[in-house]
C-alpha cells in the first residue's frame, strides 16, 4: 500500500543529507519496504486471533509515535530503525484491514476492498508531496511528519468511534465463528416428540 512509496522513499532520499552513497541509500529503503510488505501475512494472522480492530489500535498508535519521533530528523542510523519499525507497523496493519473487510462489510467486499487499493494509492502519492512540499517550504520535514502524526491519530478516534456504535468491528473470525454458532442453536427448535 503507500508505505512502498511513502516512507521508504524519504529513506533514499538520506543520500542527500548524509554521507552515504545513493546505492545504500536505495538499499536502506527498499529493506524498509521489504519488512512492510513481508509483515502483512503476520498482521492478517494475529488479526484473526485478536481481531483486526485491536491490531489496529496499536498499530495506529505506535505509527503516531513513530511520525513523530521522524519528525526531529535523527541520525541516519536511528532513523532507518524508526522508518523500518513504522513500516513493519503499517505493513501489519495492512492485513488486518484486510481481515476486516469482510467482517464488517460482507455485502461491499468488492467496493470496499476497491476502496482500501485506492486510498493506499493515494497515500503513496499524498505522502512523499506532501513531506516534498513541507521540507520545500521549511526547509525541514518536521512539520510533514507532525501533521502525518496527527492525520494517524485522527484515523484511531474513527477507529475507535466506530468500534463503540458496531459489535461487528470489535470481533475476530474467532468471535464472529462463536456468535454465529450461538445464533444458529439458538434458531434450532428441538422437537421433544422426535426420539
Amino acid at each position: 500500500m503507500f508505505y512502498d512509496v511513502g516512507p521508504a522513499r524519504c529513506i533514499r532520499r538520506f543520500h542527500c543529507r548524509c554521507i552515504v552513497t545513493f546505492a545504500t541509500a536505495s538499499g536502506l529503503g527498499a529493506l524498509a519496504a521489504f519488512v512492510g510488505s513481508s509483515l502483512r501475512p503476520v498482521g492478517g494472522y494475529i488479526a484473526d486471533k485478536i481481531g483486526g480492530t485491536r491490531l489496529l489500535t496499536g498499530l495506529l498508535v505506535v505509527i503516531a509515535l513513530v511520525y513523530a519521533v521522524a519528525a526531529f530528523s535523527l541520525a541516519l542510523p536511528y532513523m532507518v530503525v524508526v522508518m523500518t519499525l513504522g513500516l513493519a507497523c503499517l505493513g501489519m496493519g495492512n492485513g488486518a484491514i484486510f481481515q476486516m473487510v469482510p467482517q464488517s462489510f460482507r455485502k461491499e467486499i468488492g467496493v470496499v476492498t476497491g476502496l482500501v487499493g485506492a486510498f493506499g494509492g493515494l497515500g503513496g502519492f499524498t505522502l512523499p508531496y506532501l513531506l516534498g512540499s513541507v521540507k520545500q517550504a521549511t526547509g525541514s520535514y518536521a512539520a510533514g511528519w507532525l501533521i502525518l502524526s496527527g492525520f494517524v491519530l485522527f484515523a484511531l478516534i474513527v477507529l475507535r468511534i466506530r468500534m463503540a456504535q458496531s459489535a461487528e468491528w470489535r470481533m475476530s473470525w474467532v468471535s464472529v465463528s462463536a456468535v454465529r454458532a450461538e445464533t444458529a442453536a439458538d434458531e434450532t427448535v428441538i422437537d421433544p416428540t422426535v426420539g
